[in-house]
């Protein structure tokens, strides 16, 4: 089994039937091969994108959260991942909403996972130590 975390987009997109990732999307979340991983910063930028999209009655959001807790491995920051959070902005100088896939990524790295499920490859390109997957 291979250990690859869930970006934010891929928890939004398989849940919008309206996108074209919706597929995609599901079929990351059903693949019998990888060992999923998401953190709780997954958790707030879904609870955030979903309730400014509208896209979901706010009881049905928190059903998909607890679902997404008894199905994917719950990731924390702790002090291992704040360090490599500060090792990877000075090397990468990420500005605005970057900084919060850094805060992913440290958190990632410190549980020893290095590959990443997401559609949106721009945001992890370049960052040496990851893997994107889809």
């Amino acid at each position: 089994m291979t250990n690859v975390l869930l970006d934010t987009n891929v928890l939004i997109y398989s849940i919008n039937l309206d996108s074209d990732y919706y597929d995609g999307a599901r079929t990351i979340m059903r693949n019998p091969e990888y060992r999923q991983f998401i953190t709780t910063k997954n958790i707030c930028e879904f609870v955030s994108s979903v309730t400014r999209m509208n896209l979901l009655p706010y009881k049905e959001i928190m059903k998909f959260v607890e679902m997404c807790g008894n199905s994917f491995h719950i990731l924390f920051p702790d002090k291992g991942s704040y360090r490599i959070l500060l090792s990877l902005l000075e090397k990468y100088n990420p500005m605005k909403n970057k900084v919060f896939d850094f805060e992913i990524i440290s958190i990632m790295l410190a549980n020893g996972i290095t590959r990443i499920a997401t559609f949106n490859e721009k945001d992890f390109e370049g960052i040496q130590g990851i893997e994107i997957v889809h």
